[in-house]
């Protein structure tokens, strides 16, 4: 715990705000303004968070350090959560001290816990969710448990709605080892359906906001494997997120091959090293395991089928206390066993890399708009025009003190940043025109803008995690059209 709480707490606040934390800043301050439910009018995920957030900014005097400490803090919860899960799986102190030592160096638990966002929150929901229903699993639930299932589930459903997911998984399982005439079943059921009616009323409010966040459509074989990746080198081992997106998977995976070979190796030796020691200690419980592990996973993936949604590993983060457990049977086991310990090893030498990256290695830091934003605000003239390769960057850069003028103009399509570059090819007059390049992978994949800034003598004034300033002489005349807003706005 104290090692966790170390590792979470520590340069919790050295990193800007990226563009979705900046979003839950916004959401924290709408609850103290407005209240709970005013969050759905700004956004489609759920407000627990929020709230949570908006508490600690009150007492914090609206700090980042201060948004950020309740994801902390249900990242550090979360550890004694899965040791307590561990023990009712399995009754083993070395596997459960194991699981729970996991949590508290996973890279992946590490990010989630430093970021503030819901998904730290989701994850100790769904643990106390598998806590208490698996008693009703056994058929021997106490009257707390069954109050613990419902109110976790309630609340797992206003942190994200990919509590669902667990639910889901849960519910198939009792069914499956009780049936459906057994009585307990359809209490589960019931119950459930309680915490999901008990969701509807925020569905109304927030319908028509927008999801659009995760990878693309394509790919969808890799997420499974990225995932399982992630769980044990989080995202700062091997290719960096943004790298992906930018380059490709497969370009990207190419200029990392070996650290990539080690991490898979690494998670392949963890899950074929833990199968049989499971399945000898329990093979109910290593079925719950693997349903807890994949289901998921393979939910979230097959949402995006018939949907809008896209896929993300932390939406499966539920599922990552079970990884943990798993691997927490083979570590547990290194006084006895050569090659548990050799697997224990490998894994530990990717966790201290990944972790070395994190808190060092800027090229997987999270988005910087804090630093372009400084400098705009410092060296901006009063003819200068600001072309800013993506909108979403307008939200972040705002928090940042920058103000968007009126000249100003915000990429939202490849068709905008086409249409403005060739406004930027006849740039003339005095004045300077910058240009912001951020997530171009979203409205300037083919690069249209930088191109056309430096076909005409344009410089790179800085670069930061995540986003890149630009400059040049003369200014251009830029209109409203398809895919670019004057001024910044949103039609």
């Amino acid at each position: 715990m104290i090692l966790g709480a170390a590792l979470r707490g520590w340069r919790l606040a050295a990193q800007p705000l990226w563009m979705d934390e900046v979003a839950s800043f916004r959401n924290a301050q709408v609850v103290r303004a407005d209240g709970l439910m005013a969050v759905a009018k700004v956004d489609h995920v759920p407000p627990l968070s929020s709230a949570l957030e908006a508490l600690s900014m009150w007492i914090g005097r609206g700090s980042e350090f201060w948004m950020r400490l309740p994801a902390a803090l249900a990242g550090t919860i979360a550890i004694a959560l899965t040791y307590v899960v561990a023990q009712r799986l399995l009754g083993d102190r070395s596997i459960s001290l194991a699981s729970a030592g996991v949590v508290a160096v996973a890279p992946f638990a590490v990010w989630y816990s430093q970021e503030g966002r819901m998904y730290s929150l989701l994850m100790v929901c769904g643990l106390v969710y598998v806590i208490c229903g698996w008693a009703v699993v056994g058929g021997v639930a106490r009257r707390w448990e069954w109050a613990g299932a419902v109110l976790s589930a309630v609340a797992g459903l206003w942190t994200h709605p990919y509590m669902i997911l667990l639910m889901i998984c849960l519910s198939a399982y009792v069914l499956a080892r009780r049936g459906w005439r057994d009585r307990t079943v359809w209490w589960w059921a019931t119950i459930n359906a309680v915490a999901v009616l008990a969701f509807v009323p925020w569905l109304v409010a927030s319908a028509g906001q927008a999801n659009t966040t995760g990878f693309g459509k394509s790919g969808r074989v890799f997420w499974l494997p990225y995932t399982l990746y992630t769980f044990v080198g989080g995202h700062s081992i091997g290719p960096s997120v943004r790298d992906m997106r930018l380059l490709g998977t497969g370009p990207a995976v190419r200029q990392h091959v070996g650290a990539v070979a080690v991490v898979a190796v690494a998670v392949a030796a963890l899950l074929l090293a833990a199968a049989p020691r499971l399945w000898r200690r329990s093979a109910p419980v290593s079925w719950w395991l693997a349903v807890w592990l994949f289901g998921p996973i393979v939910l979230a993936i097959l949402a995006t089928v018939p949907s809008d949604l896209s896929f993300n590993p932390r939406y499966a983060i539920t599922a990552f206390p079970a990884f943990a457990i798993v691997s927490g049977a083979v570590i547990s086991a290194v006084r006895r066993d050569r090659l548990s310990m050799g697997v224990a090893a490998l894994a530990g030498v990717v966790v201290a890399l990944a972790l070395r990256n994190w808190y060092t290695d800027a090229y997987y830091a999270k988005d910087d708009l804090r630093g372009p934003a400084r400098v705009l605000e410092q060296s901006m003239g009063p003819g200068d025009h600001l072309i800013i390769d993506n909108a979403t960057a307008v939200g972040p850069m705002s928090h940042y003190g920058w103000r968007c003028q009126p000249s100003d103009v915000a990429v939202r399509t490849q068709a905008g940043a086409t249409a403005a570059a060739s406004a930027v090819r006849q740039r003339r007059g005095t004045g300077v025109t910058w240009l912001l390049v951020y997530r171009p992978w979203e409205t300037d994949v083919a690069g249209a803008l930088p191109a056309a800034l430096a076909e005409t003598g344009a410089k790179r004034v800085g670069a930061w995690p995540g986003s890149e300033l630009f400059s040049a002489d003369g200014v251009a005349d830029l209109v409203d059209s398809p895919g670019l807003s004057l001024g910044c706005t949103s039609s």
